[in-house]
């Protein structure tokens, strides 16, 4: 039985340029391929904790950058394939290229139905030997992984940064691979002509170079094939979606709506969030009302065998379902990151602005003069600002509130402020090096005050 499978690339242009319209597709599509996360090794948990309902396989180009020194300039590269949990068996890891510009992963579907999917990110097209060497390296990893594994079907998807036009000098070589191995491009597949996957908005250029390749047998599955235009993007790159009907298993529930997927969501309560006042009155009124067994603190066990351990447990259970009751009353229950620890009414207003003046722009007719492209433009990079200060903001309070605490040598409120996730950011090589320099540290002060005691004594006597 075919089922309807939807795929999506995505240049990100950074975590968090591109999250907003990543959490978007997240719940419409089921195989998503990102580039340009721009995430080291220590900080690929934000990609591969990024959605509870997917399964993430992520590399990050900068290793050897990191690990030759410094890091300078601003970040850059990165790979990553996400993938509905409940569409698959699993998923394996097929080999990444020496320059971590292609990943490749093997999708088991429900039903044994195994497909390649090969996410690249290529170079940036010049007439140069460099680039033609470092293009002949991604495709001569992407022929290996063609000829060297058994499959049902094959995509080759990403920022590929050339149009599929003979005038540029990488389309040429890759169209040899694909004349080869029978792959074709799904661009042919839009109803409307793609107009642009990039666009910079300041000198005005745009082209297509977000594609999606996939073997021939597969390819006259292919149902539907555009462009997601959407006011929530930040990047410089618009996603590109298929859908694809695949023979899968007839048990399969595909999408974000399926009741495996709602029920596997983690969610916790947000107190931040939630009515305090509330809480306090529902679970005073409701623990005032209960019934103390006063006995058990007058009665005595026989022996060593506790003979009131059911009336303790039935104690205890009322208690947690009154507090559980008076949770659920007054503190919202949400997946977890549903909320950002610096998001703020004001934010939810730019957004919103954000998506209207895109929707506005888009209903008439794109245009990119005029005073409806300004108008959206400015709602977009004021939303896009706004979110970096207040992340910035958030960490720098967090920073100087926990500095406070420190100096008034408050270790409760130290540690209860402190974020798990601030800690993972810092490299574990660096938290070594920390630690070893305190230790150090405290050797040497106390080696240096005992030998002034010992010779303070031997002066007094």
């Amino acid at each position: 039985m075919a089922k309807f499978i939807k795929f999506a690339s995505y240049n990100l242009h950074g975590i968090q340029q591109g999250k907003s319209q990543l959490l978007e597709l997240c719940q419409s599509h089921d195989v998503i391929a990102i580039q340009e996360h721009w995430l080291p090794d220590y900080n690929l948990n934000k990609i591969v904790d990024f959605h509870s309902d997917f399964l993430v396989v992520a590399k990050s180009a900068m290793s050897e950058k990191i690990r030759s020194g410094f890091l300078r300039g601003r970040p850059f590269g990165g790979v990553a394939v996400l993938v509905r949990k409940a569409i698959i068996r699993n998923i394996r890891v097929v080999g990444v290229d020496t320059n971590n510009r292609c990943l490749a992963v093997m999708i088991t579907f429900h039903g044994d139905y195994k497909m390649l999917l090969i996410d690249v990110y290529l170079p940036c097209s010049e007439p140069s030997n460099e680039y033609r060497s470092a293009l002949l390296d991604s495709l001569g990893f992407i022929e290996n992984c063609i000829v060297c594994n058994d499959y049902d079907a094959m995509m080759i998807v990403g920022d590929f940064n050339f149009d599929c036009v003979d005038s540029y000098p990488g389309y040429s070589v890759f169209k040899s691979l694909c004349d080869e191995y029978k792959v074709m491009c799904c661009d042919s597949r839009a109803k409307s002509g793609i107009k642009y996957t990039y666009f910079h908005e300041s000198l005005n250029r745009y082209s297509v170079i977000d594609h999606m390749f996939i073997d021939e047998d597969a390819f006259a599955n292919v149902i539907e094939y555009d462009t997601i235009d959407s006011g929530l993007n930040l990047s410089d790159h618009v996603p590109i979606s298929c859908t694809l009907a695949l023979p899968l298993c007839a048990d399969l529930r595909v999408g974000s709506h399926s009741r495996v997927n709602q029920q596997n969501r983690v969610k916790v309560l947000r107190w931040d969030r939630g009515d305090l006042s509330m809480y306090y009155s529902i679970t005073g009124q409701m623990l005032q009302g209960m019934y103390v067994p006063y006995d058990l603190l007058t009665t005595k066990c026989d022996g060593h065998i506790c003979s009131h351990l059911t009336d303790i447990n039935c104690f205890y259970k009322e208690i947690v379902d009154i507090l559980d009751y008076a949770a659920k009353c007054s503190v919202p229950l949400v997946q977890c990151d549903t909320f950002k620890p610096y998001w703020n009414a004001e934010l939810q207003q730019l957004k919103e602005d954000s998506v209207q003046a895109h929707l506005a722009w888009t209903a008439m007719g794109k245009p990119r003069q005029g005073w409806i492209n300004q108008f959206r433009l400015r709602c977009k990079y004021r939303y896009k600002a706004a979110i970096k200060n207040a992340a910035l903001a958030f960490e720098w309070d967090l920073d100087d509130e926990l500095g406070q605490f420190y100096i008034q040598k408050d270790m409760n409120k130290f540690w209860k402020n402190g974020r798990v996730d601030s800690l993972k950011e810092i490299p574990f090589q660096v938290r070594l090096v920390v630690i070893l320099t305190h230790m150090r540290l405290q050797i040497y002060l106390k080696n240096h005050f005992l030998s002034a005691a010992l010779t303070h004594i031997r002066i007094a006597n």
